[in-house]
């Protein structure tokens, strides 16, 4: 049998974030006879993904990164690859992408690998700056949505031949069993006969609830006995919350919180909706796909690489709240539509974004970077 190919993935930290599961999704369905994993996480003190690594048998180094620049982080990465001797070192976050890949060439480990996971609309000049240098020792950069591929052009200079498309995937054995969707009302005093939409998302800038507390308003006004849930937790919670004082919604708008149990809100949950202004390609939606629900989305990032417009849900575009009010509309008004449109959404969740699809895809590019 041929001898294991080491890989190194270096993450900021294991906090509950997209990049995190899709390591994780990745991880579970690797192929671990043909590849030896070690996983290094640059935030000691944030650990809560780490149980999920050690149960597949990883080992996990934890480094106690802080400041702007920090040599000491440098070096012990250049010491731990030099230790692990890697075929490859792949990177998720901006922390991970600057310190791993210079540590990677300083430790003459030939094959670098960074994941880009969306537009990173934070990032200032000095961040481009940095990514652009590095970017003469990466070896292949991975995006999760094709749209974010014109941005790398316009401000990294990147050619197209360096860069692989691998969307995200999805386990949906999370998917298959459900607390009762009445239960799940009665929590939130939800009227049996009444409607839901929800989305599940932080209160923070690059989400829209604003525009959903707007259009929650339009339907209200409109006669629609509709609540919206809205899963999640950031440093909007207060802003949000006036606003929908404002507006003579404090029943119908619910702030759940920051909860652990996305999968039975989201099966509570007639029509599901990803209201963003950036995204790269939204794990949330997947999860939407897999409980069977019509998604409405913004059209920005990956969105509309993961929604059919007019098949499986409805693109909208970012902070349209009258088109935002229209699709909704629709989909309460039509029972057969929203289940139709959930269906199929199904269907595409399965033929495309799996996780043995993301396997599939990125074993592929191990194996030709290392052929």
């Amino acid at each position: 049998m041929p001898e294991k190919k080491r890989i190194v993935i270096l993450i900021d930290n294991l906090s509950v974030g997209g990049a995190q599961r899709q390591v994780i999704e990745y991880l579970k369905g690797a192929s671990h006879d043909r590849f030896d994993f070690h996983l290094v996480n640059l935030d000691a003190s944030i650990k809560t993904l780490a149980p999920q690594i050690e149960m597949l048998d990883i080992p996990i180094h934890h480094i106690e990164h802080s400041g702007f620049f920090n040599m000491k982080t440098l070096k012990t990465l250049v010491k731990l690859f030099r230790d692990i001797k890697p075929d490859l070192v792949q990177t998720y976050l901006f922390t991970s992408d600057t310190y791993g890949r210079l540590a990677a060439k300083l430790a003459g480990r030939p094959k670098v690998i960074c994941s880009i996971r969306g537009m990173d609309p934070w990032k200032k000049k000095h961040h481009f700056w940095v990514d652009k240098i590095l970017l003469k020792v990466t070896d292949v950069v991975i995006v999760n949505a094709g749209n974010v591929i014109p941005h790398l052009k316009k401000v990294w200079g990147i050619h197209e031949n360096k860069v692989k498309t691998i969307h995200n995937g999805m386990d949906i054995s999370r998917f298959d069993h459900f607390r009762p969707a009445n239960e799940v009302r009665a929590e939130f005093k939800i009227p049996a006969d009444a409607m839901v939409i929800g989305m599940v998302g932080r209160y923070t800038f690059e989400k829209d609830h604003e525009s959903m507390i707007e259009s929650m308003a339009q339907l209200r006004d409109q006669g629609h006995n509709v609540y919206f849930l809205a899963m999640g937790y950031g440093n909007k919670h207060e802003k949000l919350q006036a606003m929908i004082h404002k507006h003579q919604l404090d029943e119908r708008f619910i702030l759940t919180g920051q909860r652990t149990d996305a999968p039975d809100l989201i099966h509570a949950m007639d029509i599901c909706v990803l209201a963003s202004h950036s995204e790269g390609c939204p794990n949330v939606i997947l999860e939407y796909m897999a409980c069977h629900k019509p998604v409405v989305a913004s059209d920005v990032g990956g969105c509309a690489e993961l929604v059919v417009d007019g098949e499986t849900g409805f693109i909208v575009p970012d902070a349209a709240v009258e088109r935002f009010t229209d699709c909704f509309r629709k989909l309460l008004q039509d029972a057969s539509l929203r289940a139709t449109m959930g269906r199929a959404g199904k269907v595409r969740l399965d033929n495309e974004f799996t996780t043995a699809k993301l396997v599939e895809k990125t074993e592929a590019l191990f194996t030709e970077l290392l052929a």
